[in-house]
């Protein structure tokens, strides 16, 4: 019963075919071994659904090569493999033509233009192993049988009045391209519809197109080559993404082909281009390379340059631009340079996105030129960072000044990204930068008068650039944040950043700075401010690692009281604290806090549950069953209960479900079931 379960659907056929070779190698001429396998397999109990047995089968048989007439197989065998390909014929044949369905699965969209909504059946199970078979469908019976249903197909596609089967039909096709005879058919059908559905069969073509042999490109080649110059934009787009896919299947001689066309096209005016057709042109000529290649840069440096860095119709130029030449990027460069003035911002902004994206590909030079040129223009910050990082030690100390000289965030918020731009190259700062950077921040930081977001953007790149400095340079950086962050602050942002910035520099401290540190954020998990004391919660648990014991009991007791909300704590920060120490609490330290966390899962506010529920799944490793009980039985019939058991797994499902009850994990799936279908994508 278990023939059908991953392990065995392998080992089974497998199996069949040693057996096949122990009768080629006469180990086994008789081939009683694989007659007794036949009949084994054929005395298992049969499936509800017959198809994957019918499936199995057949991976059986083609582990055999389909062989159904060697003189070596005895004449049992053969009646044995010929009676599994006539029965699969009949699969096959009710698979193709099977329209039961036709009056309930489909959705009528447009007038006699229908959408299915069902799946049809035994699509997902041919379509997956289908492709497996290495025999069985070139078995001559097998065949012949598929290349009459495609012909019969090929009828019905004129006869037929109903759109739902015509698409069903035209989809099923790519599955039969079994051999250079089924394509030919194939390839047939779809040309005989393409003008009423272009659309899908251009797009069905190119999904063939690795199985069509030289003749049979040439014929699609031909086809999508007269509909490029269709007036429709919708078909013209169709043809010239097709001619882009298929292009990365054709040979030398049919990438010419095609190249010469659409250039002849495009000179005399027949097709007018466009970002499709050029993105068509520029695949074939990036797979050519040579001349061709630079005709295509030609044409569209002088008539359409706009190809280069305008991708609205995903038409990556990438690929074609690292094929050019030093002097061709450089035409490139200058394009893109002039381009950055234009009236239109998505121009500008697509022009500056591929200067950073071609940014390897730019000299000294190119790079300065770069550099300068976007450095006042808005919404380039990534680029301007891409190239930054690769300038010459004496641009980028100029950059680095520059930025500096703009850091003043309070003008307008235009001016945050030289802030952040100052974070992003940070790792790449001399000493002498450093220095620079860290006397500005610190002067910002130390200046009550200055502006907020100042304030806050050095914080943040002290943040960052802390790792590179020394001691004293860390000490004196501590010292400001401890001053700021204790100075009664009304600005809850500031004080915010600084736990943070606490947190990140204490890490690397030790003795007395190391204890003021905790002290300090031990104490701002009682600000009045939930997101300061998050912060420093998030803070403390990064100093977890240096803790002694004493600083882990007093870290305990303040996610004690939060649990309760005494003391000026809060169950929020409490939350953050836990998920960090979970795994540092004794067995008394667990038992306590679980005690607190059962009795707020009492609570009447529902996001409060959920809180207190998500902490309990912090300590699912250490919990017994009877703590898991005492949480699942706390849980039944709560208003939200199904919140609460997202909450509790949400990080820990793994360790839950090892140690639940049956019923529990069942109501644990139906929890998670009850959310997946929850339109609230939160």
């Amino acid at each position: 019963n278990e023939q059908l379960t991953p392990r065995y659907s392998v080992m089974i056929p497998f199996i069949s075919g040693i057996l096949y070779n122990n009768i080629i190698s006469k180990k086994d001429a008789s081939g009683s071994g694989l007659l007794y396998f036949w009949k084994l397999l054929h005395s298992l109990p049969p499936q509800i659904v017959p198809i994957h047995n019918v499936m199995l089968f057949m991976h059986c048989l083609d582990a055999c090569k389909a062989d159904t007439d060697s003189s070596f197989l005895s004449s049992q065998l053969r009646i044995c493999h010929k009676s599994l390909v006539d029965s699969f014929k009949s699969w096959i044949i009710s698979w193709i033509h099977f329209d039961k369905d036709k009056d309930y699965a489909y959705k009528k969209v447009l007038w006699n233009d229908y959408k299915r909504i069902l799946d049809r059946p035994l699509n997902k199970v041919m379509k997956s192993h289908l492709s497996n078979f290495q025999y069985v469908l070139h078995h001559p019976d097998i065949h012949s049988c598929i290349i009459d249903q495609i012909k019969i197909i090929q009828t019905q596609l004129n006869t037929l009045n109903h759109d739902g089967l015509i698409r069903d039909r035209l989809e099923l096709l790519q599955y039969l391209c079994i051999s250079a005879k089924t394509s030919d058919v194939v390839v047939q059908c779809y040309k005989q519809v393409f003008k009423m559905y272009y659309d899908m069969c251009a797009n069905l073509l190119c999904v063939i197109s690795v199985k069509l042999n030289e003749q049979q490109l040439d014929n699609v080649i031909e086809l999508m080559m007269c509909g490029l110059v269709q007036k429709a934009t919708a078909i013209h787009y169709r043809y010239a993404f097709s001619i882009a896919k298929i292009a990365l299947q054709l040979n030398e001689r049919q990438l010419n082909k095609v190249f010469e066309c659409l250039m002849n096209a495009f000179e005399s005016g027949k097709i007018t281009i466009c970002y499709i057709c050029a993105h068509a042109l520029a695949t074939i000529s990036s797979q050519l390379g040579g001349k061709q290649l630079d005709y295509a840069f030609q044409y569209f440096i002088c008539n359409f340059p706009s190809y280069f860095y305008y991708d609205y119709f995903n038409t990556d130029s990438i690929q074609f631009l690292m094929g050019l030449k030093e002097g061709q990027l450089g035409a490139v460069f200058q394009c893109l340079i002039y381009r950055l003035s234009d009236h239109n911002e998505y121009d500008r902004v697509k022009c500056a996105e591929l200067l950073g994206k071609l940014s390897m590909k730019w000299n000294e030079k190119q790079l300065n030129d770069a550099f300068n040129s976007l450095k006042n223009k808005g919404m380039c910050g990534k680029a301007l960072e891409t190239i930054t990082v690769k300038l010459s030690v004496e641009q980028f100390d100029n950059a680095f000044n520059y930025f500096i000289s703009r850091f003043d965030c309070k003008k307008d918020s235009s001016h945050d990204k030289y802030a952040d731009l100052l974070k992003e190259i940070a790792q790449r700062l001399d000493e002498k930068q450093m220095n620079i950077a860290l006397k500005y921040c610190m002067d910002k930081l130390n200046d009550k008068n200055e502006h907020r977001k100042n304030r806050i953007k050095c914080i943040q790149l002290l943040e960052i650039i802390s790792n590179k400095c020394n001691e004293q340079q860390l000490n004196e950086t501590f010292n400001s944040s401890m001053n700021i962050f204790n100075d009664g602050n009304n600005d809850k942002n500031l004080r915010s950043e600084c736990a943070r910035l606490l947190g990140t520099i204490a890490v690397n401290l030790n003795g007395k700075h190391f204890d003021d540190a905790f002290q300090c954020l031990a104490n701002g998990l009682k600000d009045g401010d939930s997101t300061v004391q998050q912060s420093c919660a998030k803070s403390l648990v990064t100093l977890s690692k240096k803790w002694d014991d004493k600083q882990l009991d007093v870290t305990f007791q303040c996610s004690i009281d939060g649990f309760q909300n005494i003391n000026g704590y809060c169950c929020a920060a409490s939350r953050h604290l836990l998920e960090g120490i979970a795994m540092k609490l004794n067995e008394i330290q667990i038992d306590s806090v679980f005690t607190y966390l059962i009795n707020g899962l009492k609570d009447n506010n529902e996001t409060n549950r959920k809180l207190y529920a998500e902490s309990i799944g912090f300590l699912s490793t250490k919990l017994n069953k009877k703590q898991l009980d005492d949480v699942f039985e706390c849980l039944n019939g709560l208003k939200n209960e199904k919140e609460c058991i997202h909450a509790l797994c949400e990080k820990s499902l793994g360790i839950i479900a090892t140690k639940v009850s049956e019923k529990q994990l069942e109501r644990v799936v139906n929890a998670l079931i009850s959310g997946l279908k929850d339109k609230n994508i939160d």
